[in-house]
């Protein structure tokens, strides 16, 4: 009779502790799991179905490896675990934590993974604690911080540039005025024909490389000026083209523009603008330069940029950047409906297309990259129109934002 009494003290001790337990791991703010020796799921907390957007009953039976990535074999290799070698390194010991991604309907979260082992008299394993702390809003501020970063490199950059721009124009400047007095006064005096011709070559030489001078020293002083005014988009683009013009000759690469008339103005930095525009034609051939190297792949015979910009009722511009470099297999770029959000959806130039997403994101526009179906390289911006009432642009930035 005592026995039985004491086994059912037992019995309701047991159910007591089992509901505290319970209890302590509803409230705790992490995603908990606990899972069998093999790595089945048996239990999940209510925070770790909310972050997975799933049902209990959904989970149970699981392997761990159908809701994690798992590690990779060494941090040089690309190779991933296999679920037993990974759940015997846990059960070894050498998994204490990782950062991985929490994969379930509502999404992919980016975790913190901790394991703890429960162990027998024999010191076999029989449950596997799993306790995953969402990092996504400490990922979401190291984008941002990275960002601001690319953005600081950037502009200081672009500031040495007109710097060491300033320079160049001071020392250009003064001999090549000497050298166009010159050939004035000596195609005055030169009688033969064949020799005054060599003049006028000269000089239309020499007025190319004075518009270049100019062009520099307009880029010069716009670099002091970090005010936004209106921006003509057709004429930033000439000017970036105007910097790079010599890089796209010696490639062999054509640029063909097709902008609507009269596009609207937007409000923005002009260097900035202007240095999107350079870091996209940069990239691009950037690119044919790979190609080029990659002997087993080929080049293309004929290399093209493509830019186009059309207006949506006055509201937003559209442009897009295309080029037919054929994209390295690590550049897999993502889909045309992604938007540039997050770390891992960024390809190619990371630092790069970081500085592009931040320029136009203070500008209340967005970015997208992904390829066409005949293989080009895309990269499109979408930037406000200017507008007279800052109510209507707040309308048209949340309709464009929900194209």
């Amino acid at each position: 009779m005592k026995r039985q009494e004491a086994k059912q003290e037992y019995n309701t001790a047991s159910i007591k502790d089992y509901a505290t337990t319970i209890t302590i791991l509803e409230h705790i703010s992490d995603a908990i799991f606990i899972l069998t020796h093999e790595g089945r799921i048996q239990y999940a907390n209510t925070f770790a179905l909310q972050l997975l957007n799933s049902k209990l009953r959904n989970l149970l039976g699981k392997q761990i490896h159908e809701i994690i990535d798992l590690p990779a074999v060494n941090k040089n290799s690309g190779m991933t675990l296999t679920n037993e070698d990974f759940l015997q390194e846990i059960t070894s010991g050498l998994y204490q934590e990782f950062e991985t991604t929490l994969k379930g309907d509502g999404g992919v979260n980016p975790v913190m993974m901790s394991f703890g082992v429960i162990r027998n008299s024999s010191d076999r394993p029989l449950y596997i604690i799993a306790s995953a702390k969402d990092i996504s809003l400490r990922k979401k501020l190291e984008l941002d911080l990275a960002e601001q970063q690319a953005r600081i490199i950037s502009r200081d950059r672009v500031r040495a540039m007109g710097e060491l721009s300033v320079g160049l124009v001071h020392e250009l400047s003064q001999p090549l005025a000497s050298i166009k007095l010159t050939l004035e006064m000596l195609e005055k005096t030169v009688a033969d024909e064949k020799a005054a011709g060599h003049i006028r070559q000269l000089h239309s030489l020499t007025d190319q490389v004075s518009l270049t001078v100019q062009n520099i020293r307009d880029f010069a002083g716009k670099t002091e000026n970090e005010n936004v005014a209106m921006v003509a988009l057709g004429e930033a683009l000439q000017n970036a083209r105007n910097l790079i013009e010599y890089e796209l000759l010696k490639r062999n690469i054509g640029v063909s523009v097709d902008f609507e008339e009269e596009l609207p103005l937007v409000l923005a930095n002009p260097v900035s603008i202007e240095q999107v525009f350079v870091t996209l034609f940069t990239n691009a051939w950037n690119r044919f330069d790979r190609e080029k190297e990659q002997a087993g792949q080929g080049s293309n015979d004929e290399k093209w940029i493509r830019i186009s910009a059309r207006d949506f009722g006055k509201k937003w511009i559209e442009i897009v950047f295309e080029d037919n470099a054929v994209q390295k297999e690590s550049d897999t770029p993502v889909r045309m409906d992604g938007r540039i959000s997050a770390v891992q959806e960024i390809v190619g130039n990371e630092m790069s297309l970081m500085i592009i997403k931040s320029i136009i994101s203070d500008m209340g526009g967005d970015v997208r990259i992904g390829t066409r179906r005949n293989s080009s390289n895309m990269t499109m911006l979408r930037l406000p129109a200017d507008q007279p009432e800052e109510r209507q642009q707040l309308f048209n930035l949340i309709e464009m934002l929900h194209q």
